[in-house]
């Protein structure tokens, strides 16, 4: 009998000693999810994406942003385009004023004394119409501000605007109705348009976009209606005066919406922050009006919604020519004109991520770069490789794997392949199955070789070359997944894959 268990024992030490597996695991440039468990992610996504931006085969730090305006009186709510013929201008609203900030070192006032500096706006017939549902409409001709000549409503409610085949849409704060003028005209008389007469639901009306089948535009563009209630209501036409040429297309259940701000015609479809996701309209169709979360942001999306929902400060906003490719982003407002954060999509890979440390009270397009506004400044986003000369705090945590393999596993090395400029200091945390234990270290990676141009050496500088530092670690776990966290500032960094070393024991 004790030689039987002594023979069993040495044999159950054999299985143990396993042999040697080496596995290439990728970074998880397919972006944050937030939406399924640990256990059910993707090789390639990541559970945790600060400042990491996914591209097309690796993550990389987000660049920083610099300051573009200063001195401005209060917090920057309103940035704004106004792009006619041969004329550009960038207008901002602060506190109760609107300037040209188009010249950042020679800041022009334009208006004074508003009741607030939350004003939307839309671009129409060679001017610009704002509201802000609490002073009388402006209007921007490329030089100077003028009130409104909009009758029939009560102009100084009206809180949104929209253009929609030819005519301007309006509507007021805490009304079911909307207001439209005639073809072409950005002033005189709008006719009301009762939206209770068609809601089922109730509520009143939030926002309006243009919304377009086809997913350009043309012919199939629908005017989208979206009540507080979370009813969504599609029309066809071009004149709601006209029955013949105004067609109601479907009501669809699509949860509350957030703000005003938080819907945006994005490409053909329509992006829309509710308190049940963030919403793509054309999802909603496809589905006859079921909401199915099923993007990684899901999680998110709830989660900040019910944590924050009350904040000022819910946008989205777009950025189509970003650095690390075209980026779709939600502004989060963690405490009003203090903290914010932003969940973003990468729309060429569709992968997601998060931003931190830009607290953008609002953001704006102006000559195709992006911009946030804080407090008594303007910022320029996707600039430079710093925070306005502070560090860069980027953490990353990629999906668990088991390597292809069921079975306990100790870990004998790793090694992260990056690119980057100069020295870097990577904090690196090996987790064991979802973080039951876990293994952190400092990674210093040197560059090597002279710097480009030397004249003791190459020409060619080996410095933002593909590194490759073996790292001698330990752990042991089924699956095991790597975080990386760095602070950077002039630098940016490539993470491409990881590779691993470890046994396997030959019993699970």
């Amino acid at each position: 009998m004790v030689l039987y268990l002594q023979r069993q024992y040495q044999g159950l030490a054999q299985e143990r000693n396993g042999q040697a597996l080496c596995q290439n695991v990728p970074s998880p440039y397919g972006g944050l999810n937030t939406k399924d468990a640990l256990s059910a992610m993707k090789m390639n996504d990541a559970s945790m994406m600060k400042n990491w931006i996914p591209s097309q085969g690796s993550v990389v730090t987000r660049k920083g942003y610099t300051e573009y305006a200063t001195g401005l009186t209060g917090n920057v709510e309103t940035l704004a385009e106004f792009n006619a013929g041969s004329t550009r201008k960038f207008l901002c609203a602060n506190s109760d004023e609107i300037n040209d900030v188009t010249n950042s070192a020679s800041i022009s006032n334009l208006g004074s004394g508003f009741t607030n500096a939350r004003w939307q706006y839309v671009n129409f017939n060679g001017s610009m119409l704002l509201v802000n549902g609490a002073d009388t409409p402006q209007v921007f001709n490329g030089t100077a501000l003028s009130n409104s000549t909009i009758s029939g409503p009560t102009v100084a409610n009206l809180i949104g605007l929209n253009v929609h085949k030819s005519r301007v849409y309006a509507w007021e704060s805490d009304s079911q109705s909307f207001w439209y003028g005639a073809t072409n005209a950005i002033g005189g008389t709008f006719t009301e348009f009762p939206l209770s007469r068609i809601s089922k639901l109730g509520g009143n009306l939030v926002a309006m976009a243009t919304w377009n089948h086809d997913g350009g535009d043309g012919v199939d563009d629908y005017a989208l209606f979206i009540m507080s209630s979370g009813e969504a209501i599609l029309y066809d036409g071009s004149d709601p005066g006209d029955a013949t040429n105004w067609n109601l297309i479907g009501t669809y259940r699509i949860g509350s919406p957030i703000s005003t701000r938080g819907i945006k015609k994005v490409a053909g479809d329509v992006v829309i922050i509710t308190d049940q996701d963030f919403v793509f309209f054309s999802q909603v169709f496809k589905s006859g009006g079921l909401i199915t979360s099923q993007h990684n942001l899901s999680g998110a999306a709830i989660e900040s919604v019910q944590s924050y929902r009350s904040n000022y400060g819910w946008e989205v906003a777009m950025h189509p020519q970003n650095s690390t490719g075209s980026w779709l982003l939600f502004n989060v407002p963690v405490a009003t004109n203090t903290t914010y954060k932003q969940y973003g999509i990468n729309t060429i890979t569709g992968a997601a991520f998060e931003l931190s440390n830009m607290n953008a009270r609002t953001w704006g397009l102006y000559d195709n770069n992006l911009y946030f506004g804080e407090s008594t400044k303007i910022m320029k986003a996707d600039s430079g490789l710093n925070d306005d000369g502070d560090y860069i705090e980027c953490d990353v945590q990629a999906a668990f794997s088991d390597l292809g393999s069921p079975k306990e596993k100790v870990m004998n090395s790793f090694r992260n392949v990056i690119k980057v400029d100069g020295n870097v200091v990577l904090n690196t945390t090996v987790s064991f199955d979802y973080g039951q234990n876990s293994v952190t270290q400092d990674v210093s990676s040197t560059s090597s070789g002279t710097p480009w141009g030397s004249p003791w050496g190459s020409p060619w500088s080996p410095l933002s070359a593909i590194r490759r530092n073996l790292v001698i670690s330990s752990g042991e776990g089924v699956s095991l997944g790597m975080r990386i966290k760095v602070s950077l500032k002039g630098q940016q960094l490539f993470w491409y894959r990881t590779d691993y070393s470890v046994n396997v024991n030959n019993v699970i």
